[in-house]
């Protein structure tokens, strides 16, 4: 994407390993984050902190969900009632790797 004429002038990557990847590879073509180019992820994994530019990234509650499933898991074990569908929030957490649209 970075290669075509055109390039983006922003990248939402699934996850926040993949969103590191896109800043070595913007660095590898001299493509400056955030100006030229802002990066978003997605997880809030401690990798958004250690990346420079630091990641802006959406923090999804791993402990929350995972819970969430537990509890859900041992409800259907025993023959119980499920508890309601759990629905997380998701926050963002901006960081350097993001900035205005390139003019």
């Amino acid at each position: 994407m970075l290669a075509a004429p055109a390039p983006p002038t922003a990248i939402f990557a699934a996850n926040d390993i993949m969103a590191a990847a896109v800043l070595k590879v913007a660095a590898a073509r001299g493509l400056a984050v955030p100006a030229q180019l802002s990066v978003v992820g997605f997880d809030g994994s401690l990798l958004a902190q250690m990346v420079t530019p630091a990641l802006t990234s959406v923090v999804r509650p791993f402990g929350a969900i995972a819970a969430a499933a537990t509890r859900h898991l041992i409800a259907r074990i025993e023959g119980g009632t499920p508890p309601p569908l759990f629905h997380p929030e998701l926050t963002l957490a901006p960081a350097e790797s993001t900035g205005p649209a390139p003019r």
